[in-house]
Formats: C-alpha cells, structure tokens, sequence
C-alpha cells in the first residue's frame, strides 16, 4: 500500500509532507500524491472557529469522513 499526502505549499503543507514521510517510512512505504490502493492519508489542518465551519465548511473535516482508510491530521508547528 502506500502513504497518500495532500500537500500544498504553506506551513501546514509542510507538516503534512513531514509526518507523511515519517509514516512512510514507519510503514515502510512510499508517499504518493494519487492512487487508489492507499493505506494512509495525511493531510495539514488549521484551527477554525465553530462559525467559520458552519459558514465555510471545511475540506479536512470532508476528507476525514469520507476517506476509506485511516488520516493523520497534522498542524504546523
């Protein structure tokens, strides 16, 4: 299987690049950005007010209930 990371380049892109590649090799498997046969995902999420979800909705909480496998939610540092 393989470690899946959504990545986009800011400081919660990076902590999740991060921990994804500790989980991969943890895991001893590769980081891939699309596949279907994915073991893990690891996603950056940031603190949201319970408004701002509400009014916005949020693509993290959308990937952490739909996802079929286990995600890793990391925040920056």
């Amino acid at each position: 299987m393989t470690v899946l990371v959504g990545y986009v380049p800011s400081p919660l892109g990076e902590a999740a690049l991060r921990a994804a590649i500790e989980q991969a090799r943890f895991r001893d498997e590769p980081v891939i950005a699309e596949r279907e046969d994915v073991s893990l995902v690891v996603i950056g999420i940031r603190h949201r007010s319970p408004v701002g979800k509400l009014i916005m909705g949020s693509t993290a909480q959308e990937i952490l209930l739909r996802v079929p496998c286990p995600v890793l939610a990391v925040k920056a540092d």
